[in-house]
């Protein structure tokens, strides 16, 4: 399951960004979770010391991680870093080409913004201030002792009786039959041999 969260605005906490609360309405889940989208761009540049609390012990019984949204650089400010010379899809107007290509140059020469400038293949590349920031964050969660005893999902799992942990082979073992399928295979092979329509009912 994922979660796109943007609960952890400017200086906050565990407690004080909910993110207490989001652990806590979700740890009955026996499932992975995921937090898909998380970065709020309202400081910059932004900090990303929610990745912290993330891989915190708290957290990390419920989370299986996250990603800092996004990795390359929008209309909608949230990158962590960008190329100057973007590829643009040739319905783009070349005034609109050169507006993008000169708000990059502007970024790139921005010391609030860019913390590193390098030449790729591809171009100049802008690293921003964001990324240098959740890098530095996502390195320091590397000694965190989870303190996992086994296998903690299964279980929490069994203690909730919510799953049944008796079946521990899949039921489609090669001796199990075949269900019936609604794919007409004598017409399917026709189309691959391009004779013809496939309708799938």
């Amino acid at each position: 399951m994922k979660c796109n969260c943007y609960m952890w605005a400017g200086p906050s906490n565990y407690q004080i960004s909910g993110y207490d609360r989001l652990v806590a309405r979700l740890q009955s889940a026996a499932l992975p979770i995921i937090m898909s989208e998380y970065g709020v761009n309202i400081q910059n540049p932004r900090k990303f010391e929610e990745t912290s609390a993330l891989y915190s012990p708290a957290m990390s019984q419920v989370f299986s991680g996250g990603c800092a949204y996004e990795f390359w650089e929008g209309s909608n400010a949230y990158g962590l870093v960008e190329l100057v010379n973007q590829e643009q899809a040739r319905s783009t107007p070349a005034w609109a080409v050169e507006k993008s290509r000169e708000s990059a140059l502007a970024r790139a020469d921005d010391p609030k913004k860019t913390a590193e400038k390098r030449q790729t293949e591809r171009g100049p590349l802008s690293i921003f201030h964001d990324f240098v920031n959740y890098k530095a964050n996502l390195d320091a969660t590397r000694g965190i002792d989870m303190n996992w005893e086994g296998d903690v999902m299964e279980s929490e799992a069994a203690e909730r009786g919510t799953v049944d942990l008796s079946q521990r082979q899949w039921p489609w073992e090669p001796e199990n039959q075949v269900p019936d399928t609604v794919v007409d295979w004598t017409e399917t092979e026709g189309v691959v041999n391009g004779r013809g329509l496939l309708y799938v009912m």
